[in-house]
């Protein structure tokens, strides 16, 4: 089983480092304010504990006015919660506890959206 979860690992790397657009990164021609944003949003996100029981928080400390778009996505691409509705605000800190118990073991990504930026991190499930 750990090996299994080791391949995945490794491919789910290779599958973020394949897809470009959903490093931290603004799309191509973007203006550099959009680039600029796309590193402080890199730095800033945080995501803990990885590797996580199905429980985990993710952590934004970004003094922006607007709440981001804050998704889980499985392998495959297909949408597994919508996190939008529990992010809580504190003096220029974005936070939200996730609860992901009821998921199977395995990898899934966590996608974050401020305008046209998205920074995207892997995060490990495992019981």
């Amino acid at each position: 089983m750990k090996k299994a979860l080791r391949l995945l690992w490794i491919l789910a790397g290779w599958f973020l480092w394949s897809q470009s657009a959903l490093l931290g990164q603004a799309p191509p021609g973007s203006p550099p304010a959009d680039q600029e944003l796309a590193r402080e949003l890199e730095q800033a996100l945080s995501l803990y504990p990885n590797p996580s029981d199905g429980e985990f928080t993710v952590s934004l400390n970004h003094a922006g006015d607007r709440t981001p778009e804050l998704q889980v996505y499985d392998l495959t691409g297909k949408r597994i919660l919508d996190l939008g509705d529990q992010i809580n605000r504190e003096e220029g800190r974005l936070e939200a506890r996730v609860d992901m118990r009821d998921q199977a073991s395995g990898i899934y990504f966590l996608r974050l959206r401020w305008g046209d930026v998205t920074v995207t991190r892997k995060i490990l499930i495992r019981r």
